[in-house]
């Protein structure tokens, strides 16, 4: 996670000071970074800004995989707001106050690992971490977190609301592998857990329950399930020589 590094962004001394203290939680956790403060604070380490931080915010939005604001939360939340897509495809955004006190997930907490990264920055710098997102604090696996952590891609991202809401309010929902996908159990939570043979048995387990998530190679035949369902697909690595 974070292959794409982390931005760190700070507007103020104190800022700065805190910002190079998370430079180094990430470098202990192998997270390349990069420290961009204002040019009248910038030191060692440091890249100046000669721009307002929110257009150096706006330059870097899409090429890294996660902001890590030192400052306000609302210079960060009119920052980004205009440039928000998708939670599948935007970084994650995590805010700490300029003292080190509180880390923040903003954005991108589960899919994008701001709650993540917003856990690991508070236990470094002993601060409070605050995560807002209803499964994270009743203790269950969402729909995009369970992808994040089996390393799936979500086929159909627009069936996270109603698969999420399920689950945080409590409904009966299913975790179905199919075919050969097997995962390490010990990361799901909040799911019962069948496994079947093909997509048509997955599909009748499915319907048995009031939503689900369905871990499959195959494709789906959506217009055969009755309940909202998510589907993963796992991501196939191939390595060759050449």
């Amino acid at each position: 996670m974070f292959h794409r590094g982390v931005a760190v962004f700070a507007i103020t001394r104190q800022g700065v000071e805190t910002a190079a203290k998370i430079g180094d939680i990430l470098t202990r956790k192998n997270i390349g970074y990069r420290i961009f403060a204002s040019e009248k604070y910038a030191k060692k380490g440091v890249i100046p800004l000669n721009k307002k931080v929110g257009e150096s915010v706006r330059e870097v939005f899409s090429d890294v995989d996660a902001i890590v604001a030192v400052m306000a939360t609302g210079i960060i939340v009119r920052t980004i707001a205009p440039l928000l897509k998708s939670k599948i495809s935007d970084p994650a955004v995590v805010c700490i106050d300029a003292s080190g006190r509180y880390a923040i997930s903003l954005l991108s907490g589960h899919y994008g690992g701001a709650n993540e990264l917003t856990k690991l920055i508070a236990e470094g710098l002993g601060a409070v971490p605050v995560v807002t997102t209803a499964s994270d604090v009743m203790g269950k696996v969402s729909a995009d977190e369970l992808a994040r952590k089996l390393c799936c891609t979500i086929v159909n991202p627009e069936s996270l609301v109603a698969v999420n809401s399920a689950l945080v309010n409590g409904e009966r929902l299913v975790l179905v592998l199919s075919g050969t996908v097997k995962i390490p159990v010990d990361k799901v939570v909040g799911y019962k857990i069948r496994t079947v043979k093909d997509i048509e048995q997955a599909t009748e387990v499915v319907n048995g329950f009031d939503a689900g998530v369905i871990i499959t190679n195959e494709d789906i035949p959506h217009d055969k399930i009755k309940k909202p369902v998510t589907v993963l697909k796992p991501q196939t690595i191939a390595v060759g020589i050449g």
